[in-house]
């Protein structure tokens, strides 16, 4: 059996060296051995169960998801990973088949905002029945301003520039967390603005959806962070806000990744 120092095995595995210790600080990957230099040392099984682990993100599972999956595949037998994968990729696409109803909700909607453009042409500034200006305009602060729905449906908004700066997401939870983030933020173009960060991303409808999702679970345990996610032909804009007060997690979280 091979042994490999952490820049090998981030090699040949696909993982930068930083995810694979995040890895094993949520309990992905197991503690490994040290050499007599105190360095990491890792073996064929840390390989194997690393490709197991790229399989799983490929699909799209969840970082919790993906850490109960290795808990079985750990044991050995194939069946067992075959019997959960299973139940997890019938959840998965029965969410894709809920998305896709959305998507054709939704172009309808951008089909009848298209056709009421040339009815109304005003001679002054756009108005309210010019048809420029966006039903999105008027949501409360704090809402996730997308036409796709959430994994399930927001509690009233709350306002992100008077909430408390409080987050009751555990400390065990927060690197994963951080994790899903940094995952769909990877080709994200930041650029700060007085009240957060805005991000763009070219137009991907599969993205906003999943943009949508996550920003409503971090609504729920962060209310004061305030988001406004908008998909056009050109693009995908996720607007983050927050009070002064939680500037720096605004740049922790949604910044340049370490």
């Amino acid at each position: 059996m091979s042994n490999y120092r952490i820049s090998q095995l981030a090699e040949r595995s696909g993982f930068s060296a930083s995810t694979l210790r995040f890895y094993e600080s949520v309990d992905l990957l197991p503690e490994p051995a040290r050499s007599q230099g105190g360095y990491r040392v890792y073996d064929d099984h840390d390989l194997d169960r690393l490709q197991f682990i790229g399989r799983a993100k490929a699909l799209g599972l969840p970082l919790e998801e993906i850490r109960e999956l290795v808990g079985v595949w750990d044991d050995g037998a194939c069946a067992p990973v075959q019997h959960r994968l299973r139940q997890l990729l019938v959840d998965k696409i029965e969410e894709v088949e809920s998305r896709v109803s959305e998507l054709n909700a939704w172009s309808g909607d951008l089909s009848g905002a298209l056709s009421a453009l040339p009815q109304h042409s005003p001679d002054g500034p756009c108005g309210p029945d010019c048809g420029c200006v966006p039903q999105s305009a008027n949501l409360a602060p704090g809402s996730v301003a997308v036409s796709l729905m959430a994994a399930r449906p927001l509690d009233t908004p709350s306002d992100w520039a008077t909430a408390a700066v409080a987050c009751t997401l555990s400390g065990i939870e927060q690197p994963a967390r951080l994790e899903q983030w940094r995952e769909l933020l990877a080709d994200a173009v930041r650029i700060p603005s007085a009240n957060g960060m805005s991000l763009r991303f070219p137009p991907d409808p599969g993205l906003a959806g999943r943009l949508a999702e996550l920003a409503a679970r971090e609504q729920q345990c962060c209310s004061f962070f305030g988001f406004h996610l908008t998909l056009s032909v050109d693009s995908l804009v996720l607007e983050v806000r927050a009070p002064a007060a939680a500037q720096d997690m605004v740049h922790s979280l949604f910044g340049e990744p370490a």
